[in-house]
């Protein structure tokens, strides 16, 4: 049953967020965001941001200002814009759908996003193939890789599932290659992985060393846990110790143990 739209706010807090525009939206195509204010105030919407759009884009504008306030939020008025047919929509609620997790919902939205040439194409699909990865599509691997290194055109973000799939075949040396030049690029968490990789050999010890180093330079508490394990497994109590302080200090609080490495996946 829907509920009667008495006025915006009540537009607004039944969920009907193109409703609430239509009923806030003067002849002029200016929008009176108030009830946002009211509703939201920690969400900054410039004042006249909005006008002279159509409701539907609005909408998908106003969800990007929600966004730091209520993610959720900010994904269901992304939702109702696309359904609404807002230009870009798609690309933009996939892309925040594989940031909260939803693989499966990611992977429909990105889809429909690159079948209307939504968004940068590169980075639709380096997101499309991160969520069928991080969603367990298994059988396509290749297609996978595929769409992570199209990803890599547009941003270095995407060599990281990469390697991480490459891994998961055990590509170490292809792994550790790519993951060498994303630590170069300053591609944040490329250096804890690579530690892992390297840290398995004691020929490349020190390798690993230097970019756990890397990574507690970047501010990665995990590459100081893990820097710290290493240690205590190569019977250096004191470094292990003192980096296990360090990363507690940057927020790791994981117990030390010699077979207590992380590769930061929640």
């Amino acid at each position: 049953m829907v509920t009667p739209v008495v006025d915006a706010a009540d537009a607004f807090t039944n969920g009907r967020y193109l409703r609430f525009l239509e009923l806030v939206r003067d002849d002029r195509g200016r929008y009176d965001l108030s009830t946002v204010e009211e509703l939201i105030p920690l969400a900054e919407v410039p004042v006249r941001e909005l006008d002279g759009k159509s409701p539907s884009s609005a909408l998908l504008m106003l969800g990007r200002y929600v966004w730091d306030v209520d993610e959720r939020l900010a994904i269901a008025m992304f939702c109702e814009a696309a359904e609404a047919g807002a230009e870009g929509a798609s690309a933009i609620l996939g892309e925040s759908l594989t940031w909260m997790g939803d693989h499966a919902e990611a992977v429909e939205r990105l889809v429909r996003a690159l079948e209307r040439g939504e968004g940068n194409p590169s980075r639709v699909q380096g997101l499309l193939g991160e969520s069928l990865w991080k969603g367990g599509e298994e059988s396509e691997v290749g297609r996978i890789e595929a769409l992570l290194r199209a990803g890599m055109e547009s941003s270095s973000e995407f060599g990281i599932p990469l390697a991480r799939l490459m891994l998961q075949q055990e590509r170490d040396d292809e792994a550790a290659s790519l993951l060498t030049d994303l630590v170069d690029a300053g591609v944040y968490g490329a250096a804890l992985l690579l530690g892992n990789v390297l840290s398995h050999s004691p020929g490349t010890r020190a390798a690993a060393r230097a970019a756990y180093l890397a990574g507690i330079a970047s501010g990665d508490a995990h590459s100081a846990h893990n820097l710290a394990a290493m240690l205590l497994e190569q019977g250096d109590e004191d470094g292990a110790r003192h980096y296990h302080r360090r990363a507690q200090v940057m927020g790791d609080h994981s117990a030390l143990g010699p077979s207590s490495t992380t590769d930061g996946v929640a």
